[in-house]
């Protein structure tokens, strides 16, 4: 598996970029220039078996407990129109925190920092600030 699944991957890169369709809610935004940025990661020395650990060794524990006494304060800013990791997801570990604030992004898919920088800044420089 160590061996082959990497040359898979490195053949799969059509597939890696499709999924900077489904990350962007306004496909405008994904720019040329914006893929070409991502495209960048895809030529690092080793990225395939970098990526391929992470799959391999990627499962997390649960933490859900530790999270329940967590007091510090937690901005989460989730987007109404991520169809990587649903909303729900950013409405349970609100749920889980309880010191936690939960910003709902409207038409924005999911990296807001990128699809809509000011109105994330926005948010960001009101939590920051509060």
């Amino acid at each position: 598996m160590e061996k082959y699944f990497p040359l898979v991957l490195r053949l799969s890169v059509g597939r890696l970029e499709n999924i900077l369709e489904t990350a962007w809610y306004n496909k405008s935004k994904l720019t040329d220039e914006v893929r070409e940025g991502y495209k960048m990661l895809l030529k690092a020395k080793d990225w395939d078996k970098g990526l391929f650990w992470v799959t391999k060794y990627g499962e997390y524990p649960d933490i859900t407990e530790e999270l329940k006494n967590l007091m510090t304060p937690a901005l989460i800013v989730h987007c109404k129109e991520d169809k990587i990791v649903p909303l729900e997801s950013g409405e349970r570990l609100h749920s889980i925190l309880p010191n936690s604030q939960l910003v709902v992004m409207e038409k924005c898919g999911h990296l807001p920092h990128e699809e809509k920088p000011k109105e994330f800044l926005k948010i960001l420089e009101d939590f920051l600030e509060s």
